[in-house]
């Protein structure tokens, strides 16, 4: 299977269970288990943290303090 886009439930799905789940996060666990290339996990996963990152609280400070100096 080619890398596809998937519908959003369903990369709402691999998201909750990749930030739920502590104990088996192996893309070809998760690819078993939803059924998808596990390089399509891969991109919705990476594409999650990155959101994260951005929106970080952390990181929004950190702009704030060198904005104002």
């Amino acid at each position: 299977k080619k890398y596809k886009h998937c519908s959003k439930e369903l990369e709402k799905q691999i998201i909750e269970y990749y930030f739920n789940n502590n104990t088996d996060k192996n893309l070809r666990t998760m690819a078993s288990i939803f059924e998808i290339n596990h390089t399509s996990i891969g991109k919705i996963i990476t594409k999650a943290l990155k959101e994260r990152r951005e929106n970080s609280l952390t990181k929004r400070c950190m702009q704030y303090q060198f904005c104002n100096k």
